[in-house]
Order: structure tokens, then C-alpha cells, then sequence
């Protein structure tokens, strides 16, 4: 059951690197729990979680622009050109934090791919 994401692929936060994975910088999970979770949906919801997970860093990537914008034209009239370098660094922490749900995209569609390259058992009657 996807209905929150974000809170069921993110469950097992720690300190502990032997919990890290290395594809995803946003998510700290288990391999195996991810695999679980995937495994249990039909393809079409892996597609549709993938696509979410992409609008989310999209989604990122759009607010740290913003921000970018945002902060240099607010702060311009007051400090200058220096205000460009504040309005990067200000949204660089949102376009940065957009690669891990690219990356998490991706490992739902390659857990796809490898689900769908595995043949099915037919039970024998």
C-alpha cells in the first residue's frame, strides 16, 4: 500500500552506515525493504511511483530556482551583486536535494526491469 510514499520507503532512518544504501541520497532504507515494497505492486503502480518520484525532484529543482530568484531580486536593492551569490546558495540545498528522488526514480524503474526480466512460476496441475 503507496498511499504515503514517502513515509513508507523512509521508515529506517540511522546513523548506522551498514543501513545506508549508495542510490539515493534522500533515503537512508534498506535495499531489501525497498525491494519488498516494489515487488509487492503491479507494474503499472511501479511506472506511476517512479513518475511521482520524478515530479517530486522536478517539483525540487522548481523551488530552488524560485528561491534562487527570489532571494537575489529581494536582497538586490540592499547589497548589490552580492545578492546572486545569496539567492544560489539559498536554493542550492533544494536543487541538490532533488538527486535523491531522481535517484529513487530510477531504482523503482530498474527494480521494474529486473521484476519484469524474471520469468513467473506456472503452477502445474
Amino acid at each position: 500500500d503507496f498511499k504515503n510514499e514517502s513515509t513508507s520507503l523512509c521508515t529506517h532512518f540511522s546513523n548506522n552506515p551498514h543501513n545506508r544504501t549508495s542510490f539515493s541520497m534522500a533515503c537512508k532504507c534498506k535495499e531489501d525493504e525497498i525491494y519488498q515494497q516494489v515487488v509487492a505492486m503491479t507494474h503499472e503502480e511501479r511506472l506511476k511511483l517512479a513518475q511521482q518520484y520524478k515530479g517530486r525532484g522536478m517539483g525540487l529543482i522548481v523551488a530552488g530556482v524560485g528561491c534562487a530568484i527570489g532571494v537575489g531580486s529581494g536582497l538586490w536593492g540592499s547589497i548589490g551583486a552580492g545578492a546572486i551569490g545569496v539567492g544560489i546558495g539559498a536554493g542550492s540545498g533544494l536543487i541538490f536535494a532533488s538527486c535523491g528522488f531522481f535517484k529513487l526514480s530510477e531504482r523503482v524503474l530498474e527494480l521494474d526491469q529486473e521484476i519484469g526480466s524474471v520469468p513467473i512460476a506456472q503452477p502445474t496441475a
